[in-house]
C-alpha cells in the first residue's frame, strides 16, 4: 500500500508564520456530525467565557448557517461567520488572522484544511484522522484524544493558556507541510508504478521458467 499526501497549491507555500497574532479561533468547514460540529457547540461557548478576549470565526460553513441556531445569544457578538470563501484568495487571508485552527473531525480522507491552516501559521488543534493522524503531538499539533466533550475544551485552553507550546506547534507545523509538493508526490508515485512494473515482470519471468 501506497500513502501519498495530498500536495497543496504553490500559492500556500512558503507563506510567513506569524506568531503574534489577535486571540482567534478559527474553523473552516461544512457544519457536519462527522467534522465535529457537535463538540464544537458544547465545548467552545465554555471556552469563550472563561477567555472573554478570544473571538471564533467559522469560515465555509455555508449561506444557510444560522450561528443563534448553534451558540448562546451572549456569544453571539464574538463570533463571525464567513459562508463562503474562494480558496486561492481569501482562505489564504483569513486563515492568517486565525491563532488557532480547530479540525475536530470524526472522520477525514485527507484533511486539506488542516494542511492548508498549517501552512498559513496557525496553530492545528486536531482530532488524529486523515493527515492529522501523521503529527506529532505538541510539536507539529495539538492532538485530541478523540473528537468529544471536554477533550476540544481542554485542549483549546491548554493552547491559549501557553504561547510558547502555541508558538512552537506553529513553527513545527508550518515546517511540516513545506514538502507537500506536487513535483515532490509525482516524483513518489512515478518510483512506485515503476518499482510495481519491475516486480510484475520479474513474477512473470519467473513463471515463465517454471512452465519451462
Amino acid at each position: 500500500m501506497l500513502a501519498i499526501d495530498n500536495p497543496l497549491p504553490e500559492s500556500y507555500l512558503g507563506l510567513p508564520a506569524d506568531l503574534d497574532r489577535g486571540p482567534v479561533i478559527g474553523y473552516c468547514g461544512s457544519w457536519l456530525t462527522r467534522k465535529g460540529a457537535e463538540v464544537m457547540e458544547l465545548d467552545l461557548p465554555p471556552l469563550l467565557r472563561d477567555f472573554p478576549a478570544w473571538r471564533l470565526a467559522l469560515v465555509g460553513v455555508g449561506s444557510s448557517f444560522e450561528p443563534a441556531e448553534h451558540f448562546p445569544a451572549d456569544l453571539l457578538p464574538r463570533i463571525t461567520v464567513v459562508p463562503h470563501a474562494d480558496r486561492e484568495t481569501d482562505l489564504r487571508r483569513i486563515y492568517q488572522d486565525f491563532a488557532i485552527a480547530v479540525v475536530p473531525s470524526i472522520y477525514e480522507s485527507f484533511g486539506l484544511t488542516a494542511a492548508e491552516a498549517m501552512a498559513c501559521g496557525c496553530a492545528l488543534v486536531a482530532s488524529p484522522v486523515g493527515f492529522a493522524a501523521g503529527l506529532r503531538h505538541g510539536e507539529e499539533a495539538f492532538l485530541l484524544p478523540e473528537a468529544a466533550s471536554p477533550r476540544l475544551y481542554e485542549a483549546l485552553r491548554a493552547m491559549i493558556e501557553d504561547t510558547d507550546l502555541r508558538q512552537r506547534i506553529v513553527r513545527g507545523g508550518h515546517r511540516r507541510v513545506q514538502s507537500l509538493r506536487w513535483d515532490g508526490a509525482i516524483v513518489r508515485l512515478e518510483t512506485a508504478y515503476l518499482a510495481w512494473l519491475a516486480e510484475l515482470r520479474r513474477l512473470g519471468k519467473s513463471r515463465g521458467k517454471e512452465k519451462r
